[in-house]
């Protein structure tokens, strides 16, 4: 599969997983996965080589693992093929507007897929993967364009929702570029200053107080990860250590 760019979303493919045939009306690609498209009838038809601009909710169980809904949609290129066991197999057959789920199975990843499975999944688990197909590009450029201001309006949403939510709780915080921060030790150390190495231990809620990651308490993860301090360089895009 081609890939247009690494911060594009075509994607997760850690949890892109296989599925046996067990859903009445699903049809089923080479591969095995399992799958059923609700067409629109209406939007043009995705080619290989074309860009296409998506939505994708995955779920494990009852847990949500990522969503684009509400944030920024996913954009992938059009394979022959497709990737092995994910929904890049059956974008050949759809329309823009159409939308499509697929199921996968653990097993069946582990045996085909170099990427093995996720560590919270065993034998005999499925994802449920939502998807839907919002618009298609001919040419990279503009799929890249419209990328850019997909963005620029997440991020813009995205500060005006923490503002309006610091100014209802009260909250002294202060805005920095794309964030609001409010000091509530102050540490005597040495400044954190462009170019200097710096490590975090961070632990996060939502606006609703519900824990969502950490690397300082573990037992609410849903995807394990390392407890190590998160480490990069200040004001050095990219640069995690």
């Amino acid at each position: 599969m081609k890939c247009i760019n690494k911060f594009w979303l075509a994607v997760l493919p850690a949890i892109m997983m296989t599925v046996a045939c067990t859903n009445i009306g699903y049809d089923k690609t080479k591969s095995g996965l399992e799958y059923k498209i609700f067409p629109t009838g209406k939007g043009a038809q995705l080619k290989q080589g074309d860009v296409v601009k998506f939505d994708i909710r995955i779920t494990y169980k009852d847990s949500l693992l990522g969503e684009t809904y509400g944030s920024v949609p996913g954009y992938i290129i059009v394979d022959s093929a497709g990737r092995p066991h994910d929904f890049s197999e059956i974008l050949k057959d759809m329309k823009v507007g159409d939308s499509a789920i697929t199921i996968q199975y653990y097993d069946t990843l582990i045996k085909s897929s170099p990427q093995g499975g996720p560590s919270f999944m065993k034998k005999g688990d499925k994802l449920k993967t939502n998807l839907k197909i919002l618009a298609v590009f001919t040419k990279q450029d503009s799929a890249m364009a419209d990328y850019q201001a997909e963005m620029e309006r997440f991020k813009t949403r995205q500060m005006d929702e923490v503002a309006a939510y610091i100014k209802k709780n009260n909250i002294k915080a202060e805005r920095l570029r794309n964030a609001f921060v409010e000091v509530q030790d102050k540490g005597t150390g040495v400044p954190a200053d462009s170019g200097k190495i710096v490590s975090v231990k961070y632990t996060g809620y939502n606006f609703a107080g519900k824990f969502f990651d950490s690397n300082v308490d573990s037992t609410k993860q849903i995807q394990k990860h390392s407890m190590e301090p998160f480490t990069f360089v200040v004001k050095q895009q990219g640069a995690v250590m």
